[in-house]
């Protein structure tokens, strides 16, 4: 069941649009031909960057600053994050951090754009997704989450005004740019008044368009993300499919869930602090949650798992997630491989990053 790797990535940026449309097309192609509209892909650094909050930051902080390592590496990235400052119909302004509502909601957009909705701006800087606020709606009531038209009104528009910034080397693109730095639409009362009819055209965070440019990203099942309720969990179950390429029921993976870390290891992370998510002074507690999402994974069939039975408060030692993945997760991975090699010879024969 191992499956090979994936070959290394080139990362020549394209300019032409024939270039980037083309890699459009790569970014949209059904996994091994297939008509699958259940895949998506992840994108390296923004699916494992802490860019969303559990819950509104108490306070309504001007900012939020968080640090993470990059897998398989020794360098940290920060993510500088500004949140949207709606007006309300009432003249008063409301103050909105991007939370789990607009994760899921981006993550739909991106898999409507890795299935036939994608294009590209008119200045070639980024990738948009055509659709209507009908579709969004029943795509994610197809999943699960019911979520009225008003509020994806909302989440698109704290989307587009709040904002994110990568800090550190090698991230590609930088600078402070919204999440949707652009939306547009036909109708602007069928806008406000969250028309289903409603038709959009957003445009992706850079970091999204250069990561389609330079074939950063990977194929993964977007069903079963969205079937996780934990977010936590979501976020671990794209991490383990994009980062770890030679999965093998037979081998573990180590995850720190808090306390010192290992700097020479690259499979280790501390999870309660690089992933944004909750963790308490109380390391009983921390542990406890991400049981909690070690289990969801457990039941959805994706893994095996284990938390070892000391404590970092009692012991000084970090507390370690060890997860195996299940060979149901392991053909998602070594499709993934082979659908990540189809992509590089493709862009090979093509020419796409050289012209």
């Amino acid at each position: 069941m191992q499956g090979r790797g994936p070959k290394p990535a080139q990362q020549t940026i394209t300019h032409s649009p024939r270039a980037i449309i083309k890699q459009l097309d790569l970014f949209s192609e059904a996994p091994l031909g297939r008509d699958d509209s259940n895949h998506a892909n992840t994108i390296a650094l923004w699916d494992i960057a802490p860019l969303w909050h559990l819950r509104q930051p108490k306070g309504n902080p001007p900012r939020v600053e968080r640090t993470f390592r990059v897998p398989g590496t020794h360098y940290h990235v920060t993510v500088d994050l500004r949140p949207a400052h709606l007006v309300l119909e009432n003249g008063k302004t409301k103050t909105l951090y991007p939370t789990e509502r607009e994760m899921i909601v981006e993550e739909t957009l991106r898999m409507f754009a890795a299935n036939g909705d994608g294009g590209v701006s008119h200045d070639l800087q980024y990738i948009t997704c055509d659709f209507t606020l009908g579709k969004l709606r029943s795509a994610l009531r197809k999943e699960g989450h019911d979520i009225s038209a008003q509020y994806l009104r909302e989440s698109i528009e704290v989307m587009q005004s709040s904002s994110v910034m990568f800090i550190g080397d090698h991230v590609g693109p930088f600078g402070k740019t919204n999440f949707l730095p652009q939306v547009s639409g036909t109708d602007f009362s069928q806008w406000q008044r969250a028309d289903t009819k409603a038709q959009l055209r957003v445009s992706f965070h850079p970091l999204v368009a250069y990561a389609i440019r330079t074939n950063q990203y990977r194929m993964y099942d977007y069903q079963v993300s969205m079937s996780l309720s934990n977010p936590a969990a979501r976020y671990l179950y794209k991490r383990f499919t994009h980062y770890i390429t030679a999965a093998t029921p037979l081998q573990s993976h180590e995850f720190i869930i808090t306390g010192a870390q290992r700097p020479d290891d690259d499979d280790i992370v501390g999870l309660a602090e690089e992933s944004g998510y909750d963790s308490y002074a109380d390391a009983q507690e921390t542990i406890k949650k991400w049981r909690k999402v070690a289990d969801e994974l457990k039941t959805a069939g994706l893994i095996h798992s284990s938390i070892d039975p000391y404590i970092p408060a009692e012991s000084g030692k970090p507390a370690k997630l060890r997860l195996t993945p299940s060979r149901s997760l392991v053909r998602i991975i070594v499709e993934a491989n082979k659908h990540s090699n189809k992509l590089f010879e493709n862009s090979g024969k093509q020419g796409l990053l050289n012209i």
